[in-house]
């Protein structure tokens, strides 16, 4: 994991990129679906939303570079013309578009693998590698309404040894894994 998490980050660029780095999850796919915004409680916002909270930390807390992590190509693209208008590096990975391109409304996850529409152990890796790199950041834009985004905010936390700049575009932190404690902009959901 290690050895693949590492090939990623130098395909990506990541080791070259000025610090302090932000780190921003935007997750499309089946977290856009009706049925999400009803039990979780979230809406699938535009990458603009995303980036408005990028510029107020760059200005904060003079963020020199952004990694994004993504499953939706057009994001890559609105995020690389968004960042050279901006002058700021982009180091980018899309992570499996295959479950969410090109349909609408997005497949569930679990339909994706029950037809064998992904491979799920190249699925698993690709969640990793998006925590690990993720969790290599200075500071965190994402959803805390989103597991992952929770983890990788908590391994960036652990990485550094304290909290670092964190926006949560719906929700703030959520504990209690498993209950229906987490409340966000749209309303609760389970953590």
């Amino acid at each position: 994991t290690r050895r693949r998490v590492g090939r990623r980050a130098e395909a990506a660029g990541l080791r070259r990129a000025p610090r302090p780095l932000l780190g921003i999850h935007v997750r499309r796919g089946d977290s856009c679906r009706e049925v999400q915004e009803a039990t979780k409680a979230r809406r699938c916002s535009p990458f603009a939303e995303y980036w408005y909270h990028a510029l107020a930390m760059r200005a904060r807390y003079g963020i020199r570079s952004v990694f994004l992590a993504t499953d939706d190509p057009s994001v890559v693209d609105e995020a690389r013309t968004a960042a050279a208008t901006a002058g700021l590096p982009l180091y980018a990975m899309l992570a499996n578009p295959p479950a969410s391109a090109g349909t609408a409304p997005p497949p569930l996850w679990d339909s994706v693998l029950a037809r064998r529409g992904v491979d799920a152990s190249s699925a698993a890796a690709g969640v990793v590698d998006d925590l690990a790199l993720l969790g290599r950041c200075d500071a965190y834009v994402g959803k805390f309404t989103s597991n992952l985004d929770r983890i990788a905010y908590s391994l960036l936390a652990a990485r550094s040894g304290c909290l670092k700049p964190v926006v949560s575009l719906d929700s703030l932190w959520c504990h209690d894994w498993s209950n229906r404690v987490g409340q966000s902009l749209f309303g609760s959901f389970v953590c």
